[in-house]
């Protein structure tokens, strides 16, 4: 038996060291990028990194024996969907050409695949999502879709008119993460806490938002980003995404969680942040037009609408945690019946009512022998 626990304790701490190496390896290859800058260098950093994932997920798939691997087929779809729209982009030829547009299209169905999974892991851990956590999913998403559209979208329109369509679809990609951004909170905030491979899964997604973010500002001409610092977080992105495919814990994202955490701390904190940055956003940036008032005004009142539901859920659930307290304090968590506190309380009142005669008659009863029958049968 020993032997048994200690070959799995063995087998663990292999895949466990080979996910934080790749995780490693990809943060080198990051950090001689930044600092060679040359395009050979970046082939090979992404072809290394890039493919190195792809062949990560398909090892994890198989050395993790999983009762379902949709998700994870999910995310091997959207890294090779990936890999194949990231060089397509670093081709000049490619880019300077009419088919512009066919590294997007590969990118955005990566996207669409990432958000598949997230789906299907959402249907298999069989999440309780209450209202509560799909206001604050929502709020999430519409903050982040706030910021975007003040921030990427609004400065490429004049009137409503999009100036140039391949400015708008770098744009597009922010937005994209924000939806799988929320698709992920929405999963962290009704799963139990998130174990290594769930983290790495959210690091990736983080990384690649902050990638396409600088891509976003660079191409509407917000600030001037070098590439280097543009590609850096992609690399990120897909070393994070292999090692949460090698980690043994990826198994754990495939298991039903009917258990419901909370955690009532870090969702305001996550709110909050989420707000006050929208919040900073629209004081700091002025509109442009009718169009852009108009879409802020309604996505504002969606915020304010959602911030004033979602407080008057607290306070109503607060109310009744209070009442439900204050009964259990009072009655017999067996029988349901009024306890000793009860009692004495309702005694006392009778008692101190004006006008009684501070008389009190109590019928007491006892069973003879009932000491050994709870004692024995409980």
């Amino acid at each position: 038996m020993s032997t048994a626990a200690e070959s799995l304790d063995h087998h663990v701490l292999v895949h466990t060291r080979a996910a934080w190496s790749f995780l490693a390896f990809s943060v080198a290859m990051c950090v001689v990028y930044l600092v060679a800058r040359s395009e050979v260098v970046a082939v090979i950093a992404f072809a290394t990194v890039a493919g190195g994932a792809v062949v990560a997920i398909c090892m994890g798939l198989r050395q993790h024996q999983q009762s379902t691997r949709t998700s994870w087929k999910f995310l091997l779809a959207a890294s090779v969907l990936f890999l194949v729209g990231g060089a397509l982009r670093m081709d000049g030829n490619a880019a300077a050409s009419s088919s512009a547009l066919v590294p997007a299209l590969f990118t955005v169905s990566g996207y669409a695949a990432v958000g598949a999974a997230l789906t299907v892991w959402l249907r298999i851990r069989n999440v309780n999502a209450n209202t509560d956590t799909v206001l604050d999913t929502i709020l999430f998403g519409l903050g982040g879709t706030l910021a975007s559209w003040v921030l990427l979208i609004a400065p490429l329109t004049t009137g409503g008119t999009v100036v140039d369509r391949t400015t708008v679809i770098s744009a597009l990609y922010p937005i994209l993460d924000v939806v799988l951004l929320t698709l992920l909170v929405h999963l962290a905030l009704t799963t139990a806490p998130g174990d290594n491979s769930f983290g790495l899964l959210g690091l990736s997604l983080v990384a690649i938002f902050v990638g396409d973010l600088g891509y976003a500002i660079t191409s509407a001409g917000i600030l001037s980003i070098p590439s280097s610092i543009i590609d850096a977080p992609f690399l990120i992105g897909y070393g994070a995404l292999g090692a949460g495919a090698l980690h043994p814990s990826m198994n754990h994202l495939s298991t039903p969680q009917p258990r419901l955490s909370y955690r009532g701390h870090q969702r305001f904190t996550g709110i909050t942040v989420v707000m006050v940055i929208a919040a900073l956003i629209l004081a700091a940036v002025s509109t442009r037009d009718t169009t852009d008032r108009w879409v802020r005004a309604v996505l504002f009142s969606a915020v304010l609408f959602g911030v004033l539901l979602r407080s008057e859920r607290a306070v109503r659930r607060y109310a009744a945690s209070e009442s439900a307290a204050r009964h259990q304090s009072l009655h017999d968590p067996l029988t349901g019946l009024p306890n000793r506190v009860s009692l004495h309380a309702s005694a006392s009142a009778h008692l101190g009512e004006p006008g009684t005669t501070n008389r009190l008659s109590m019928l007491f009863i006892d069973l003879d022998g009932f000491k050994f029958v709870n004692d024995s049968y409980g």
